[in-house]
């Protein structure tokens, strides 16, 4: 039977501004291609002035948490987007979620442990059938 590989994890840069602003301050977060949304502690959304709105309890790896939905502006190199985000009580690090990544045109590199560009994609089933 062959050994497990356990890939590295893959950290990035990420600023965090109320949304539309631009006065980014920057943390080191988690890239998670299996997490949604980027979640952020609740000591980084503080200090970036991310307000918390409703609280959700959603499920995690480890069952079920309590997350606050909120709204942020995100920067990842050159690129930034509003976004949704949640803000979480119990974490104390930011993770990045696979819908950052894809709103930004980033994709992870698993091999060399590093974001990479992509493509932006659009896929519909109703813009599928619309070309056809």
């Amino acid at each position: 039977m062959e050994k497990e590989k356990r890939m590295g994890h893959v950290y990035a840069r990420i600023g965090v501004a109320p949304e539309k602003e631009t006065d980014f301050r920057y943390y080191t977060g988690l890239v998670d291609t299996g997490a949604t949304l980027t979640v952020l502690p609740s000591r980084v959304a503080r200090e970036a002035g991310i307000d918390k709105g409703k609280a959700e309890r959603v499920m995690a790896a480890n069952g079920m948490i309590t997350l606050y939905a909120g709204r942020a502006e995100l920067r990842i190199g050159d690129k930034s987007i509003p976004a949704s985000v949640w803000i979480s009580d119990e974490m104390e690090e930011v993770v990045i979620g696979v819908t950052t990544l894809e709103l930004l045109g980033l994709g992870v590199a698993p091999k060399k442990e590093r974001l990479i560009k992509k493509q932006l994609i659009f896929y519909s089933v109703l813009a599928s059938a619309a070309t056809r």
